[in-house]
């Protein structure tokens, strides 16, 4: 819910009150996954939606941040410090619900196996918003990080390489 208020107060100075600014943020496919979410979680199935939510989301999330933050920082560092501070929380978030969850299905194989496969089902939607992703959004920031080269000059594909040294393939 912080990252949320961050996120969205961010957003709304940036763009202003303009109507449909969350929606453009929120994928198809990623839309779909949060809405199975929810139907895991109104189940009552508070294991599967930990997992779902804390471990898969949040673990496909933190490593998202970390090229985020590297991408942002000679454009804008105030929204690269707020990336940071979610990648700081979502690692954290991971790490607690990795060893939450591992406890409470100890001593359960038959729920440890339905997770498991709620976690195949979540691997290919999150196969799917990558996909997705990547075609919206990376070849995006690999253009604008090209057009203005002399902006994204220091900016990190990853620590210690440079995206102008990165091919996009």
């Amino acid at each position: 819910a912080h990252h949320h208020e961050v996120f969205r107060r961010r957003l709304l100075l940036c763009q202003g009150e303009r109507a449909g600014a969350e929606a453009a943020i929120m994928t198809p496919p990623l839309r779909r996954f949060i809405d199975r979410c929810y139907e895991v979680a109104d189940q009552g199935d508070f294991i599967e939606g930990l997992t779902l939510v804390n471990l898969v989301l949040e673990g496909m999330a933190y490593p998202l941040y970390s090229y985020e933050q590297r991408y942002w920082r000679p454009v804008d560092p105030y929204l690269a410090q707020l990336i940071r501070g979610a990648y700081v929380d979502e690692t954290r978030h991971v790490n607690y619900g990795a060893h939450l969850v591992r406890g409470l299905l100890a001593q359960d194989p038959t729920r440890r196996a339905r997770v498991r496969g709620l976690c195949r089902e979540a691997r290919d939607a999150l196969a799917e918003i990558f996909q997705y992703y990547i075609r919206s959004f990376v070849s995006l920031f690999d253009a604008v990080a090209r057009r203005h080269q002399d902006v994204f000059a220091g900016a990190e594909f990853a620590p210690g390489r440079l995206i102008a040294d990165t091919p996009y393939e």
